[in-house]
């Protein structure tokens, strides 16, 4: 499978919500979307957190931000959750990434970031966090 590169077309994806909801990626391309792959396992995710909590405040009349768990395990995806106080759009497949959405993007690791604007082109991606990088990344786009 090819990974996504930016300029490619988004895949659009079928996930679901914790309440078993089904939700595709499509719905939310009124606004630029953020993918943001994590894991309860992840602490370095559990930092990035509160910098998205952050931007999903500030820009939330330009973009939706996606959490999207990669735990195969609804519990542990549940508890991460919690610990990370997520109150954005939190999606799962529960196929990790051994297949659906992760392997669809090429998902390695965590955390994972892939942008995609409102004509469902990726403009960017990367993997990791350090603080600021969020508002660098957006600023380049949503300006």
């Amino acid at each position: 499978m090819t990974v996504l590169s930016v300029g490619d077309n988004m895949v659009d994806s079928n996930l679901f919500d914790l309440d078993e909801v089904k939700h595709s990626l499509s719905d939310y391309n009124d606004k630029y979307i953020l993918m943001s792959f994590w894991s309860m396992t992840c602490l370095v995710c559990m930092k990035a957190a509160k910098d998205i909590k952050i931007i999903h405040e500030k820009y939330a009349d330009k973009l939706n931000v996606i959490a999207v768990n990669m735990d195969t395990s609804k519990s542990m995806w549940e508890q991460g959750t919690r610990r990370d106080n997520i109150s954005w759009i939190n999606l799962s497949d529960g196929a990790g990434f051994s297949g659906g959405v992760g392997l669809q993007y090429g998902i390695t690791g965590y955390p994972a970031y892939v942008l995609i604007n409102t004509d469902g082109k990726i403009v960017d991606r990367w993997m990791g966090y350090k603080p600021g990088r969020f508002e660098e990344k957006l600023a380049l786009h949503l300006a």
